[in-house]
């Protein structure tokens, strides 16, 4: 019955109303020192062993999205779930019903063996994860009682979100539970990335253009300008099209890997959402390039971006 209700729970907390905007609340991080950091106020260790009695699954979350997770109910504590997030999209992959060398090409996706949870849990190799988990303490649900021990979540229930880093759980944010959207999956991208962003370097705070042709039409050549607005917070993408659909216009998050800059979007298009950035700049010289503008001609080059100007 225990697993009943805690697979029910997490239902709920992934079929909340998707269509109103959540605020997510993430936590402030002004440095990377662990001491900065806002660490669990919550007696509960999510990874002690107890809480996995229920056993690994690779739950559907009816978005075709699949990811190893485990959970946990208590009356007294509340319900929560731990995800198992690959850090890029081959890790992710593993997961796919489609992988021809996945985790379901051995096992039948219907059959009792992809349920089960040790070896859900031999598949999995820790350093290749985000671990986060998303908790709704027990005063935001309403136990009706009876003998099915039938609960409600509450209207103004709220689940934090917690990520494993170096033996420690960290606050990386809140929401209101039933904002949460239904894309799930991307939602825990989007507050990972949040979390993991870092100061914009000064080089990097400037307004940039980038233009590139796509494909011929009838009517003329396809093409996308995009303008980029960077300041040490986060970087803001606006674009202009010609027989181009527009989107993932929006807030950016940048992380300075091998001093190139990385972007994520992290705004409220969830299609947007993932775990590769969408854009990579890097300065040679005085020149910047771009990596991500275009379509499948282009967007794996380096190339030539305008600055119009530093931003004062």
């Amino acid at each position: 019955m225990k697993q009943i209700i805690i697979c029910i729970l997490l239902l709920v907390l992934n079929s909340c109303n998707g269509q109103k905007k959540e605020e997510i609340q993430i936590e402030n991080k002004k440095s990377t020192s662990l001491n900065n950091k806002k660490v669990l106020e919550i007696p509960i260790d999510f990874s002690d062993k107890k809480y996995q009695q229920n056993g690994f699954s690779v739950p559907d979350d009816l978005n075709g999205d699949l990811y190893p997770s485990y959970g946990y109910f208590d009356k007294s504590i509340g319900s929560f779930s731990v995800n198992y997030i690959g850090k890029n999209y081959d890790t992710q992959y593993l997961w796919n019903i489609d992988n021809p060398t996945g985790f379901f090409s051995k096992y039948n996706i219907d059959g009792s063996d992809a349920q089960n949870s040790l070896l859900i849990k031999q598949a999995i190799k820790d350093d290749d994860y985000y671990i986060i988990a998303d908790f709704i303490p027990a005063k935001y649900i309403e136990f009706l009682g009876g003998q099915d021990e039938e609960f409600d979540i509450k209207d103004n229930a709220r689940t934090f979100f917690y990520l494993y880093e170096n033996g420690t759980w960290i606050k990386i944010g809140e929401a209101e539970t039933k904002k949460i959207p239904e894309r799930v999956f991307q939602y825990y991208i989007k507050i990972i990335q949040c979390h993991k962003k870092s100061i914009i370097p000064k080089e990097f705070q400037r307004k940039f253009f980038a233009y590139t042709e796509t494909e011929a039409t009838t009517t003329g050549m396809g093409s996308i300008s995009y303008y980029f607005n960077g300041s040490a917070d986060n970087v803001k993408l606006t674009k202009n099209t010609y027989h181009e659909t527009i989107n993932c216009e929006g807030e950016y998050v940048g992380n300075i890997q091998n001093n190139i800059l990385k972007l994520f979007y992290v705004g409220d298009d969830m299609n947007c959402i993932s775990i590769e950035p969408k854009f990579s700049i890097k300065m040679e010289k005085d020149k910047y390039l771009i990596k991500g503008v275009g379509g499948e001609r282009t967007n794996n080059q380096w190339l030539l971006m305008n600055n119009e100007n530093e931003i004062k």
